[in-house]
């Protein structure tokens, strides 16, 4: 039977490591995410158009247009300008979002695959925790053995988030890149790696306590 545990602790390490990284990976292949993108990088623009058109509110881009067409008119060719150039940011962001441009895959078919993991990745979890359980069917021997797995994924978190900022120090990745897409991977690693640590920690020590509460009694 010992062999069901190996096979349920291989199971849950590797399920639960997808499932964390798909968590992450999920939100910045979505096209919530990649639309956050573009309107940062369409902010960064309007201070120009509007100082160009002579506003003074560039809260939002929808505001600009809608300022230089009542200034200029509908018809007049600002209005139709911007309008036009605007448009064809939102038909490139959605063209982006759905081009086939890793390894044969698109934004939305990696998101649509990384969704997938996630559901993949709870049924297989609990696989692992009910095969773990099934070794002598003890609760203080599963919260021992998750709590472990839990320690360990923690110190990866953190080991992979540190590795990736002495990375990020080493080479010439431009800030935006740095700032839109891995500041937040390493964020959600230092926090998953903390939260991992310390539940694995507690469960652990729970799990000590209950065994000397059963060996004095």
């Amino acid at each position: 039977m010992r062999l069901l545990s190996i096979i349920g602790s291989f199971i849950l390490i590797m399920s639960f490591s997808m499932f964390v990284q798909s968590i992450y990976l999920t939100n910045i292949t979505s096209e919530q995410f990649l639309s956050s993108v573009f309107d940062k990088a369409v902010e960064k623009q309007l201070p120009d158009i509007c100082e160009q058109a002579n506003l003074t509110e560039c809260s939002d881009m929808n505001s600009v247009i809608s300022q230089i067409c009542a200034k200029y008119g509908e018809t007049s060719q600002p209005c139709i300008k911007i309008e036009k150039q605007y448009n064809e940011m939102l038909d490139q962001k959605e063209e982006l979002y759905k081009k086939e441009v890793f390894a044969g895959f698109s934004m939305f078919k990696l998101n649509y695959w990384l969704n997938l993991a996630l559901k993949f990745g709870i049924v297989f979890i609990l696989l692992g925790i009910l095969l773990i359980y099934l070794q002598d069917r003890k609760i203080k021997t599963l919260i021992k053995k998750v709590s472990i797995i839990f320690i360990l994924t923690g110190v990866s978190c953190l080991l992979f988030r540190f590795s990736m900022d002495s990375f990020f120090k080493g080479q010439n990745i431009p800030a935006e890149i740095v700032e839109n897409f891995f500041s937040g991977l390493m964020s959600f690693e230092m926090n998953v790696g903390l939260l991992c640590l310390v539940v694995g920690i507690t469960g652990y020590v729970a799990q000590r306590i209950l065994l000397k509460e059963k060996t004095k009694q």
